[in-house]
């Protein structure tokens, strides 16, 4: 067991009496089937990166921070020149987070055409990018779009129903029926996402965590690290090794 509060470096729990501030150290093995995630995604953890780079377990941070100086201050254990330490390119939260644009893991092709997403290829690995075409608003989608909360980027399904009533456009669909509601939504510019908080309406553009990622594949560098804060509460233990550009993704 561990204190929670050494063990994360987080004060939260310090005011509790001791018992309840101790928690299980749980190995990520045990937490998530490897042997299955490496059958699609070559994949290390954070401790076997360190372990070929000469370091030992005690040097693994505890939170699942990534240590930016210290993990890559040990060459590979296979590479010969034993003063070449792996180098490193941090890609900025900003660039990779901005402001408005909503994150999906998948981007599908009958999305794409809608949206007329504009293709171009992605350097080294084959991957595709490429962005969203400005067009014009519908008088619906600017009234969806005043509609989302301060700062938001997404839009509550009933407060989208809401809108659309408020459009009068009930006298010429059923409101009631999700797919009308769900064509009206596309025909304008939005997106049905559905999330853990049930269903959800979201305005373009949309990003591609991995066409994001493709496009530092350029970078002459052994290991990519996406800065925080959008990963903080994503501790960095697993570690996608891309053996075909030899670049290593800190997730």
């Amino acid at each position: 067991m561990v204190n929670k509060n050494d063990a994360i470096g987080l004060e939260e729990w310090r005011e509790l009496p001791y018992e309840k501030q101790m928690g299980f150290r749980i190995p990520i093995s045990v937490m998530i089937d490897l042997p299955r995630l490496r059958k699609r995604h070559p994949v290390i953890t954070a401790s076997e990166y360190l372990r070929l780079h000469g370091q030992g377990p005690e040097s693994e941070s505890s939170s699942g921070y990534w240590y930016r100086d210290i993990y890559i201050g040990h060459p590979n254990v296979f590479e010969t020149n034993k003063t070449k330490t792996p180098t490193q390119f941090i890609i900025e939260n900003h660039w990779y987070d901005p402001h408005g644009i909503n994150r999906v893991d998948h981007i599908p092709e009958s999305m794409k055409n809608r949206g007329k997403w504009e293709h171009h290829f992605g350097p080294e690995i084959g991957e595709t990018a490429g962005r969203w075409p400005d067009e014009g608003p519908t008088e619906i989608s600017t009234r969806l779009k005043g509609a989302l909360p301060e700062g938001k980027s997404v839009l509550s399904w009933e407060t989208a129903k809401s809108c659309l009533a408020a459009f009068q456009i009930g006298s010429e669909v059923d409101l009631d029926n999700d797919q009308v509601v769900e064509s009206v939504l596309k025909a304008n510019g939005w997106e049905v996402l559905h999330s853990f908080l049930g269903q959800w309406a979201s305005l373009f553009p949309l990003r591609v965590l991995m066409l994001i990622f493709s496009l530092y594949f350029r970078q002459e560098v052994e290991v990519i690290l996406p800065r925080p804060s959008f990963n903080l509460s994503k501790k960095s233990r697993i570690v996608p090794q891309y053996e075909a550009s030899r670049k290593t993704i800190i997730v």
